[in-house]
């Protein structure tokens, strides 16, 4: 009896002693920040930016991997490089990172922070929503809808079977997403992400770019334009693929994304069956060049200059 009592206490206390040590590792993991390069003091990591942001925290994801926390100045950052992490971020913890870090450029910009792509995650921004979409948006979808079928022979129908018109979209959003780092996201409170530590409060930016040149996804030629590869691919950039989020995805995707794609596919459509296009006679080198500017959005440093004459 004696015995069975002391195999029973021996038993017991290795297994709390099992328990005791798996919650120390667990909190010790959760309290593991990602990797992050080093700092100099006051500026952070603003140095290491560049010119081209995007490509530089690409370079850095090569090095740190698809999560790492850097410093604008006294600001943490997370950076997500990759369509799992990325898809970790906008979809497992969807509601955590749902809100916006305010700013002074929003502030100016956006009526007071109030539009509801950078408003913070809430009753208001739900609303917002809401109106945009049901009201405001299809209200638009329908006049410009309507407007291009009376005055041109490229009708909705029609787009339904440019297979090759929506991959020449889709590749170009891939290789040069107007906002290569998405809108910024904010932490609400605290969550593990891939066993890191991201505390509450903490500002998230996800590189389109780098997600949409990641070789894993797209093969080794992910840097060349090949429309075709979308031919027999399911997918979109509707926010239901993370490989391709030039719209972001999850709750604060662009509200505008139906608009937007809806009126790509008829400009381009017209622009082709209506008119002949020629470049003039430049030097190769101008008409190649597809080297990046910055500003609001990405654009091309060399304007493309092209003639357009009628095809009647």
């Amino acid at each position: 009896m004696q015995m069975m009592i002391v195999l029973l206490l021996l038993c017991s206390t290795i297994f709390i002693t099992i328990l005791f040590f798996q919650k120390q590792t667990a909190r010790r993991k959760s309290n593991t920040p990602p990797p992050s390069p080093p700092r100099l003091p006051f500026i952070g990591n603003l140095h290491q930016l560049g010119r081209y942001p995007h490509r530089s925290l690409c370079f850095l994801s090569r090095r740190y991997g698809p999560l790492m926390i850097l410093h604008f100045g006294r600001v943490p950052v997370l950076v997500v490089s990759s369509v799992g992490a990325a898809r970790d971020v906008l979809k497992t913890h969807d509601r955590v990172f749902a809100s916006r870090p305010q700013s002074k450029i929003f502030e100016k910009l956006m009526y007071n922070g109030r539009d509801v792509a950078v408003a913070p995650y809430g009753e208001y921004w739900r609303q917002m929503k809401s109106v945009c979409v049901l009201h405001l948006l299809s209200h638009k979808m329908e006049e410009v809808r309507t407007c291009c079928k009376r005055r041109s022979s490229v009708s909705e129908e029609d787009l339904q079977n440019m297979k090759y018109l929506k991959a020449v979209i889709k590749e170009t959003l891939r290789l040069h997403p107007p906002l290569p780092l998405l809108v910024p996201h904010k932490s609400t409170q605290e969550v593990i992400l891939r066993d890191y530590g991201i505390p509450a409060g903490t500002q998230v930016t996800i590189n389109a770019w780098a997600i949409g040149r990641e070789a894993a996804t797209w093969g080794q030629d992910a840097e060349s334009f090949r429309p075709e590869r979308h031919l027999d691919s399911s997918v979109d950039f509707r926010g239901h693929d993370f490989e391709l989020i030039p719209f972001g995805a999850g709750r604060r995707i662009c509200p505008a994304i139906s608009f937007a794609a809806v009126l790509n596919e008829f400009v381009l459509a017209n622009l082709v069956h209506q008119l002949n296009w020629r470049l003039p006679a430049e030097s190769n080198e101008v008409k190649t060049n597809v080297a990046e500017s910055i500003g609001t959005v990405i654009h091309r440093m060399f304007p493309l200059y092209a003639i357009a004459s009628s095809t009647t």
